[in-house]
């Protein structure tokens, strides 16, 4: 009994000592080395947004984005990744670290995992080539990370690495020779999207030597050779096979259908050409098929055998002869076409109507058709499509009435767009879930009494037959980021609400009669961005908008406000980039505060009443004193390829500067030239003077460049020659004088009609030649220099003169005085 008890107690102990065995150690602290190496790594980048802050204390573990081995205590994992990249609109760089990936790191020995992703680590410098040291590896992502010139081939050292992504870093290319790809033996995910590989012509027999190979993604590569055939297809293990954004020309390769083990096809706008290739049935692993925007011709194939499908996306790719979109639907199985969740065929010339698509593919959640020839109503039976997120049927010719659409019978959907039909009626209340909603440029005739869309970020509803005061409660939409009631006949605007969180307001081309809401009784928030309201009959003072800190965008341009350019828009609106109150009343000084705008791109103040000086520091505006613009931003989650709606898309517009048709005086600041990004310049219709800037030739990015109608004068400085981007040059009606300038740019325009009304210019293109102006005024400098040369010689002649005469009478007196004293003496 008590050796039993013994032996009980003995097992109690080695299962004891086995839990403490088995346990994970907890590592507090962590290598000292290895976070010397990380604090060096912090000590190389700028943290503009503090996401570093962290990386402070000695238990470098817990830092932010570092993970250890809870068995050695070594650093197994380095995530400095930018995750606003995907969750922020814009100015997701705001939150980049900037500056350069220190070596010390490779005292990181057990790294496993590093991840560099949307930041600005290259600064126009390379992949640092000691990556490729890391035995350890397994996860690499580089992708978004400001890298550039030539991928280092010592990344195939990493035998371990199984994710390798190079994706999107501008100016990132590899060698004629990328065999280095085929040491990688353990890489099951490569991803090298935009990355040159123009030279590369033998990527295809490197890639073919991974046979881990799993998933692979080749986006816009500038590649224009694909082999027809390989003698041995090694990787089939392939499932997602991305090759897009190409200029093939040739015919798809035959190799792509022995890969039995593809679920993800995508060779989308790669320029194949030749018929639709029969060998697509024999991919029957397909779940996901994408062959849009490339030049096969003929019709589909019968793809029976694809019956694991539920994506397909075969856009723009029917050339020209119109199809019936039900001879479309029938190459696929009954079985396949129940189970499709998305179906994209926009710019395809399809005909028909949707009477029997809810029948047919009751489990569609992915509708695109955008860009076709459907006509004919919308069935009801449409609205019974219950699994429907995102639908497009913009650009069609769908009629009759919205008023009994069933919208709340779609409570997943998220994207509708439905502009450009011919649909009436009722503008029909947009299900809860609703994010993007699209109406524009129908024949809708009414608003809404009410309807609430909480999630409900861009409203467009523009080119409609709206008319009356509408209701629109902007607190129940505390997402909404776009308004676009543009082109109706609305007379007013009804909004009971405080603070709310609208990045667009849009109501160009209405009517209101002022008794509705307008904009100076709104409260802005800092998330309001865009704000259009051009080409309405607003009145009254500049509206207050200086809450509005955050604002990018504000048109207010060809209405009738009147006053003073308030200082506060310098002041407060220190984001804007486009800034337009042209054709309006306003009056007053442009104040010199304006220049505060730092990120402005485009200035339009023109047809106003302005008046006084242009401000001295007109040649400070940051945003259009730099050659290159920085526009990227993260791509729109919801429908990629749908175009901003907006008329331009303001971040990309040329910069520019209009203050033509005012009453401004003065002359031209000098410090303008330092505007060396300024493509648009229009002074003209003023009452400006003095000189063209001597120096105008810095400005070499001008495309246009009118200052007419002014009273400038002097002589056309000769740089105005250097301006070699020019395409219109207007200087006509000045006083300017003295011959045109010749240069190969000014000789292209060659257009008399540029100096017409400047009396005193010479030479070509004018018909009044320089010769006998200059002989003319030769002659006068002549004369005026014989004139000049007599008048000194008169001068002379009568200086010698008059001291002549001094000495004359001098002597005579002085004879006279002596001889008078003589006699006297004598006596």
């Amino acid at each position: 009994m008590l050796r039993e008890k013994k032996m009980h107690y003995l097992r109690a102990f080695v299962l004891f000592l086995l839990v403490i065995c088995t346990l994970p150690v907890s590592v507090q602290s962590c290598i000292k080395q290895e976070r010397e190496a990380l604090l060096k790594l912090r000590a190389g980048l700028s943290d503009p947004s503090n996401r570093l802050a962290s990386w402070s204390s000695n238990k470098c573990c817990n830092w932010a984005g570092i993970r250890c081995s809870n068995q050695t205590g070594h650093v197994t994992e380095l995530d400095l990744s930018n995750s606003y990249y995907y969750m922020t609109y814009r100015n997701y760089k705001g939150h980049s670290l900037i500056g350069t990936i220190s070596s010390s790191i490779l005292a990181l020995s057990g790294l496993e995992y590093l991840d560099l992703s949307g930041n600005n680590f290259g600064e126009g410098t390379g992949v640092p080539n000691f990556i490729g040291t890391f035995e350890k590896l397994k996860y690499l992502n580089l992708s978004r990370a400001g890298f550039s010139g030539t991928i280092p081939p010592q990344l195939g050292n990493m035998s371990r690495l199984q994710y390798l992504d190079l994706s999107n870093n501008d100016g990132l290319t590899d060698s004629t020779d990328i065999s280095w790809l085929s040491h990688l033996q353990s890489l099951t995910h490569l991803d090298m999207s935009q990355v040159n590989l123009q030279n590369s012509k033998e990527w295809v027999q490197s890639l073919n030597k991974l046979p881990a190979l799993e998933v692979l993604i080749l986006e816009n590569n500038s590649l224009t050779h694909i082999p027809q055939s390989l003698p041995f297809v090694n990787f089939t293990s392939l499932r997602v096979l991305h090759i897009s954004t190409q200029n093939f020309n040739t015919t798809i390769p035959d190799w792509i259908f022995s890969l039995h083990s593809l679920s993800d096809l995508n060779l989308e706008e790669c320029h194949f050409v030749g018929s639709f290739p029969i060998a697509l049935g024999n991919l029957t692993s397909l779940s996901k098929l994408v062959l849009g925007c490339s030049a096969l011709e003929g019709k589909i194939p019968p793809l029976n055998n694809l019956t694991k499908l539920t994506y397909v996306h075969l856009s723009c790719i029917l050339n020209g002869e119109p199809i019936d979109i039900g001879e479309v639907l029938s190459q696929f199985s009954r079985e396949t076409r129940r189970k499709l969740e998305g179906l994209i065929l926009y710019d395809t010339h399809l005909t028909g109507n949707l009477s029997g698509l809810a029948r047919e593919m009751p489990s569609l959640k992915y509708l695109d058709l955008c860009g076709n020839k459907l006509s004919g109503p919308m069935p009801n039976s449409f609205w019974n499509l219950t699994n429907l997120i995102e639908v497009d049927l913009s650009v069609n010719s769908f009629t009759g009435s919205l008023t009994d659409a069933r919208l709340n019978n779609l409570p997943k959907l998220e994207v509708l767009s439905l502009g450009g039909n011919q649909l009436c009626g009722e503008v029909p209340p947009p299900p809860y879930s609703i994010s993007f909603y699209d109406l524009s440029n129908n024949r809708l005739a009414q608003f809404p009494d009410s309807f609430e869309a909480p999630q409900l970020t861009e409203l467009y509803l523009s080119n409609n037959l709206i008319s009356g005061t509408i209701k629109f409660p902007l607190c129940r939409f505390p997402s909404l980021r776009i308004l676009d009631l543009s082109s109706n006949n609305i007379s007013g605007f009804i909004s009971n609400c405080g603070t709310y969180n609208t990045q667009a307001i849009d109501r160009v081309n209405n009517n209101p009669s002022g008794t509705g809401t307008t904009l100076s009784s709104l409260n802005c928030s800092n998330f309001l961005q865009e704000i259009d309201l051009h080409n309405n009959s607003l009145t009254g003072g500049f509206p207050s908008l200086k809450f509005c800190i955050g604002l990018e965008y504000l048109d207010l341009g060809d209405n009738n406000f009147h006053g003073e350019i308030p200082q506060w828009i310098g002041e407060n609106l220190s984001e804007l980039i486009f800034l337009r109150m042209h054709s309006n009343l306003l009056s007053g000084n442009i104040h010199s505060k304006l220049a505060m705008l730092k990120k402005l791109r485009v200035l339009d103040l023109a047809d106003n009443n302005l008046s006084g000086p242009l401000p001295e520091n007109l040649g400070t505006f940051s945003g259009m004193s730099s050659l290159k613009h920085d526009a990227d931003e993260p791509s729109d989650p919801l429908f990629q390829r749908r175009e901003d709606l907006f008329e331009s898309d303001y971040l990309h517009l040329p910069t520019s500067i209009d203050l033509s048709n005012n009453y401004l005086t003065g002359e031209i600041p000098r410090n303008i030239t330092a505007l060396i990004g300024l493509v648009n310049l229009n002074l003209s219709h003023n009452h400006l003077i003095g000189e063209i800037p001597a120096e105008i030739e810095r400005m070499r990015s001008l495309q246009s460049l009118d200052l007419h109608l002014n009273n400038l004068s002097g002589s056309i400085p000769p740089s105005i020659s250097g301006l070699n981007s020019v395409k219109v040059i207007d200087l006509s009606y000045n006083n300017l004088s003295g011959s045109i300038p010749t240069g190969y740019y000014l000789h292209k325009l060659n257009a008399s009609s540029i100096y017409t009304g400047n009396p005193y210019l010479c030479g070509p293109p004018l018909e009044n030649s320089c010769v006998d102006s200059e002989t003319s005024s030769d002659n006068n400098n002549n004369s005026r220099h014989v004139s000049h040369v007599e008048k000194w010689l008169y001068f002379f002649i009568e200086f010698r003169f008059v001291v002549g005469c001094f000495v004359v009478v001098s002597v005579l007196l002085f004879i006279l005085v002596t001889s008078t004293f003589k006699q006297y003496a004598k006596k």
